[in-house]
C-alpha cells in the first residue's frame, strides 16, 4: 500500500482525476469533448494534406459561396462552405459556344470540397456542377475556366458563386 507522501504519478493522477469527476462532472466532460474535437480536426487536416497527387494531375477544392456580399450596414455577409460534386473536364471552351466541347474527363469532389483527376498535358476548361448545369466564374481571352496541365499537378479551386454582389 502506498502512503500519501510516497504516491506515484499514476496514482496521484488518478485522485485529481477522480476528484474532479466528482466535484466537477460537467467541466470534465466539456474538456473531454474539447480533446476529441481537438484530435477529429487534427486527424482530418492530416488526412487532406496527405492526399497523393499523381504526377500530370488537376486537383484542388469546389467551394460554393452564399449570402449578401455588399460592402455596407445592413448586409448579411458572405459564407462559404465546400461542395460535393461533379467536376467536368472538356476540350477548351469559347464563351460564345452554343455546344459545350467534348468532355475530356469528369471527377466528383468530397464532402470536404476536395477532387483530383488524372490528365495528360494539354489545355483543357474545368467546369463545376451545380444544380444541373456546369457552372465557370472565369474566362480569360477566348477560353472559359482555362487551365493547362504540364507534367506537374496542377492545382485549381473552384467557386461556386451564389451570392448577391
Amino acid at each position: 500500500m502506498e502512503s500519501e507522501g510516497f504516491m506515484s504519478f499514476g496514482g496521484r493522477v488518478r485522485r485529481v482525476v477522480g476528484r474532479a469527476l466528482a466535484e466537477h462532472p460537467l467541466i470534465v466532460a466539456l474538456v473531454i469533448i474539447i480533446v476529441f474535437v481537438s484530435g477529429l480536426s487534427a486527424l482530418g487536416y492530416v488526412f487532406r494534406s496527405t492526399r497523393p497527387v499523381i504526377q500530370g494531375a488537376l486537383f484542388g477544392h469546389v467551394v460554393e459561396v452564399e449570402g449578401d456580399c455588399m460592402p455596407g450596414p445592413g448586409a448579411g455577409g458572405c459564407y462559404s462552405h465546400f461542395v460535393a460534386t461533379t467536376v467536368v473536364v472538356r476540350e477548351p471552351t469559347a464563351p460564345w459556344a452554343t455546344e459545350p466541347s467534348p468532355v475530356v474527363a469528369m471527377g466528383r469532389s468530397g464532402f470536404d470540397g476536395y477532387y483530383s483527376i488524372d490528365l495528360p498535358p494539354g489545355n483543357y476548361s474545368v467546369f463545376a456542377e451545380d444544380a444541373g448545369t456546369e457552372t465557370c466564374s472565369l474566362a480569360i481571352d477566348t477560353t472559359l475556366c482555362p487551365v493547362t496541365i504540364v507534367d506537374l499537378p496542377v492545382q485549381l479551386d473552384l467557386v461556386i458563386d451564389h451570392a448577391v454582389r
